[in-house]
Order: C-alpha cells, then structure tokens, then sequence
C-alpha cells in the first residue's frame, strides 16, 4: 500500500510567485523562495549590470552565497542617487506584480490589484484608554537603572566614545531630551499605527506612557493581546484595535475580552487597509510602524503586506509617515568616521592568536573594512557588510524591501520616512537559536559591540522616531542627502556592528567559543540550552 500523503492546508494570502512555466504546486503547497530570492535581485539590476544579473541567476549555492551579491546591489546602487532608486522601483514593482494574494475560491490577485481594490471592511473597532499617568520625560532602562536627563545624556557620551551609536544619534536623541512638546504626545497630531504592535522591537510601551494614540494591529492571537492589554491599561495613551465582527463579549480586558480581537497581516491585509483608512482621523499626521517579524519566508510576505498597506495609507493620507526598524545585520552605508573607527579597532585587535589557531574550524575571516564606492560624480561612499550567512536570504529579503520602499517614498512621493538602525538586541527570537545565544554572549570581546535589553532598544528607537518627526530631521524629504541610502545611515544606534574589527558575519562562531570558554557561563542557562541540542 501506498504511503498516506501528508495532507497540506492551502496557502492563502501573500503568497510567493511561481517561476515561468512551472505549474503551481498541487494542493497548496507552499511555493519556493529561492528562486524569487534570486530572480528580484536580478531584475533589479539587470539594466545597469546585466553580468551581475546573470551571475545572480546562476548562482547554485543561494543560501551560502546570497550576501555577496546584496553587498554588489548596494555598491552597484551608490553609483548615482538615479541608479538607486531605479533599482529600489524596479524590484518593489517585481514584488507588486509578481507575488499573488490567494483567498479561498477566487482567482490569485498580484498584490499590487489585491491591495489597490477597495475590499468589505469585515472589523469593528475598539478602543481602550490607559488609566496611568503620562511621563514628561525619556527614561532608558539600562542595566538596572533607569536613566533619563544628564545621567542619560552621560551614558549617550560613552557609547559614542567606544562606537557603540554614531553621534548623531546622540545628538538626535539629545534634540528630543530638550524639547519637551515631542515628549508630549496626548496633544501631538500624530496617530502612531503600529503594524505588529506587540513585536519585542516595537515601540507601544514607550509611546503609549507619553500618551499616545496607538492604533495596534496585530495576529488574532490571546496571548498577543493579553500583553497589550496589560501595557495599555497601564498607560496613559490609547490604544484603538480591530476586533472582529461580533466577537466582542464583555467591557474591558476582562477575561474573554480580547476574543475576536486583532488581524492576520498575511492573509488580510486588504481588509486591514480598509479597516485603517476607517479609523485614522482625518485631521492627524499617521505614523505608520513596520514592527511585524517573523520567521523564515513568513518574513518576506509580512514584509510585503505591511508594504502593501503602507502604500495605500501614503497615497491616501499625504500627511504619514513611515517607519521602519532597520537591522544592524545588513549592508548599510555608513559614514566615513565610522570607516574609519573599524580600521582603528583592526589595527589593535588582540585575537591574531585565535584567528590563527582556530580559523581552519570556523573558517576564513572577514575584516570589517571595505574599499570605499565612488560615484559617477567622484563622491565617496563607505559601506559596511553586517550581513550574517546564518540569518539565510528571505531575512535580507524582508529587510530590503523596506529599504527599498523607503528611498522610493521620499525620493516619488515626497513623504517622511523614519528609518533607523537598531541595536542588536538580546530577543527571544534570537536567542532561541542556540548559537546567536552562545554567540551574543560573547560578543563583548569584540569591542565595541555590545548586546542590549530590549526595553533598552526600543526606548532609544522611540526617541530617534521622535526626533525624525522633528523639522530639518534626516528623516524629512526637504533634508538633503548624498544618496538615497543614506536614510539608513543616519542616525544609527547600531550597537557597535559598524565599527568592530571583524565583520559580524565572522564573530559569531568565536564569539560564542569564548562564552563557551569562560568557566563562569557554565550555569544552568547554559545546561538548559545544550540540552536543547
């Protein structure tokens, strides 16, 4: 007897493209990625390098191979602001016409006809007010203290001086420091749409205790909302939510309350959209937060869904913004001080002897210094690889299209835009990959990389999206930048990736040998985490 075949659930909503003349995969098998991965890099820049088009197209080792030609896209796209751009509109139109939104029993749609589309509003809404007291000031939790005022401004200080954050992200989040109206945001224009509200690198908590309203979207899932919940009811904001259509059952977070409450991104972000332009007022400036993380290729549709609905809301509400977390794991230019900081770290690096030693079982070394990219115009631009093999290509997917966005909104639609690099952050999405675990451990030997605590991320993060909604911000398109890209640049909080000696694709694996070394990391956590293996 035959075996019995596993029987797959279809897939619906953003779904990936299927290759020229390759049929559909039966029964709703997922789709690939790879060849999607592959293909929007190609299209992207086969009008200006058509050998590194076809290089991209031919490549067998994709998964082990796929940052070389990220790092070759963004060298490629820094020879003129035009070049940029025109390989940003050429891949997003790609994702627009070539990814499929599904529903159960209708025709396939491309995503750029699925969001275009006026669709039912299936959602009511509701709102919770926060019962606590709004803070006037900025508070950074940071290894047990709760800085804010000249002890925050200190600990800025310091991290500039060991490369920790760029300057400029000092001096940003010491603009919003001393200038109390962008602390106070019960009586800001802005209503601040949080597309994964709940994600560990969002922004709820901190916007929410300077009043905000927060209009939350995230999966129809009790324990999400459960922690919005208790971080809203606390707060001195809002909170303004989707619930579905009569599932709504009692006042208030009480038990059952949330029953019905949020909405699937993926597989209805149409709807979504609809159920937004419904509730955002007329009168205020949208913040529209990309927050939303998954997984593996779940990253890339919800990359695109909130893509989808950020351009719908932009096209329709000439006043939002956008905004975006920007990894420090990914190609970036950076600036020229920052270049130079990692050639400085290089020359005292004091690990020759483990290099030498334990290479041949970890592999070759990559340095954190790279030649400079010089435009038609003879401008100079440095470039950082902060790429991890590890992290695999549908996360350098996920995270390009919003750069990519991000350069075609300020650049064709005049729009600000928020786009700001992170810290690498110690979350549970993270660590609960044994090796970013060891590997972060011991990423301080390293120097000056350094691992922070989420609420330490996302209070900095809320401060340098603060200051962007500020006049003359980079984040303004009135702001003048060399290129595009370097909306990513500025203001970065990157945790030292810029800077280390060694590129972070090359620390890893003696970060983590180091934590392994020390006798005193010899506890339970790590007993509980080899077990794992």
């Amino acid at each position: 007897m035959a075996p019995k075949q596993k029987q797959r659930k279809p897939e619906y909503g953003v779904v990936f493209p299927v290759p020229p003349g390759v049929e559909p995969p039966p029964n709703g098998a997922p789709r690939s990625t790879t060849w999607a991965n592959q293909e929007v890099l190609a299209v992207a820049v086969e009008n200006h390098d058509a050998d590194l088009a076809r290089a991209i197209r031919a490549e067998k080792n994709w998964r082990n191979k796929y940052k070389d030609y990220y790092v070759k896209m963004v060298e490629l796209s820094l020879k003129s602001p035009e070049t940029g751009v025109s390989i940003a509109r050429t891949a997003l139109s790609f994702c627009e016409n070539s990814f499929e939104f599904v529903r159960p029993d209708q025709p396939a749609q491309s995503l750029r006809e699925a969001f275009d589309q006026r669709t039912p509003n299936p959602f009511e809404t509701r709102t919770v007010r926060g019962k606590g007291e709004r803070k006037s000031v900025l508070e950074v939790p940071y290894k047990g203290k709760i800085l804010s005022g000249n002890a925050l401004l200190s600990q800025l200080d310091e991290w500039v001086e060991r490369g920790t954050i760029e300057p400029d992200a000092r001096d940003a989040v010491s603009r919003v420091l001393h200038h109390p109206p962008s602390l106070n945001l019960s009586s800001s224009p802005y209503t601040f749409i949080l597309l994964g509200a709940g994600a560990a690198m969002g922004c709820l908590y901190e916007l929410l205790n300077l009043g905000a309203c927060v209009v939350a979207v995230d999966l129809d899932a009790e324990g999400v909302w459960k922690r919005i919940a208790k971080v809203a009811e606390a707060g001195a904001g809002e909170v303004v939510f989707p619930v579905r259509q009569g599932g709504w059952k009692a006042k208030g977070w009480n038990a059952g309350a949330w029953e019905g409450a949020g909405a699937n991104l993926i597989t209805e972000g149409p709807e979504i959209k609809e159920w937004l332009l419904s509730v955002i007022p007329p009168d205020s400036q949208p913040v529209i937060c990309n927050y939303a993380y998954l997984d593996g290729p779940a990253h890339v549709k919800v990359a695109l869904a909130m893509d989808g609905i950020g351009r719908a809301l932009c096209e329709a509400l000439p006043a939002a913004t956008l905004g975006y977390l920007c990894t420090p794991t990914d190609c970036h230019v950076i600036p020229r001080e920052a270049l130079e900081g990692a050639k400085k770290n290089l020359e005292g690096l004091w690990l020759p002897w483990l290099v030498r030693h334990v290479g041949k079982l970890f592999g070759p070394v990559q340095v954190n210094v790279r030649d400079v990219v010089t435009s038609v115009t003879g401008e100079e631009f440095a470039v950082v690889d902060g790429l991890m093999t590890r992290q695999g290509p549908n996360y350098a997917f996920a995270k390009r299209i919003q750069h990519w966005r991000a350069m075609v909104a300020r650049e064709d639609w005049r729009v600000r835009v928020s786009s700001n690099v992170a810290p690498m952050t110690r979350t549970l999405s993270v660590i609960h990959n044994i090796v970013f675990r060891f590997a972060y451990g011991g990423a301080h030997h390293f120097a000056p990389a350094e691992i922070f605590e989420p609420s330490t991320s996302t209070s900095l993060m809320c401060a340098l999206l603060l200051h962007d909604l500020l006049p003359s911000s980079p984040a303004s398109p009135t702001t003048p930048l060399r290129h595009p890209l370097e909306i990513m640049s500025r203001t970065s909080a990157h945790g030292g990736v810029w800077r280390t000696s060694i590129a972070i694709d090359s620390v890893g694996e003696y970060a983590a040998a180091l934590y392994l070394a020390d006798p005193r990391n010899w506890g339970g956590e790590m007993k509980r985490a080899m077990a794992k293996l």
